[in-house]
């Protein structure tokens, strides 16, 4: 590289340039704080799973399943599906937080 006035810099001249700009800089002053750092630890669930929904073999025997006419049949099988939907539910909910 050439200036001006014809002088050619080597790389060493270069580089004792930097180191004599780096002295005359003014002294950095660092201070050490302490910094509170939140670190996720896994816990075991502590929450209780619910009941899980009766069959409907064990809730009717088959003499009662028998008496029934099908509106009963059919208002027993939708209310066993909305105990089964909803016990889901609140298996997902005491479980989600468990690895």
């Amino acid at each position: 590289m050439s200036t001006k006035r014809g002088f050619l810099y080597t790389s060493a001249q270069l580089v004792m340039f930097a180191y004599m700009l780096a002295a005359c800089s003014p002294k950095v002053i660092t201070q050490d704080r302490p910094v509170r750092v939140a670190v996720p630890v896994p816990a075991p669930c502590t929450t209780v799973k619910p009941a899980p929904v009766q069959r409907l073999k064990a809730r009717f025997s088959d003499d009662e399943w028998a008496a029934m006419d099908a509106r009963q049949r059919a208002a027993a099988v939708a209310e066993n599906a909305i105990r089964l939907r909803t016990y889901g539910e609140q298996l997902h909910a005491a479980t989600a937080a468990c690895p």
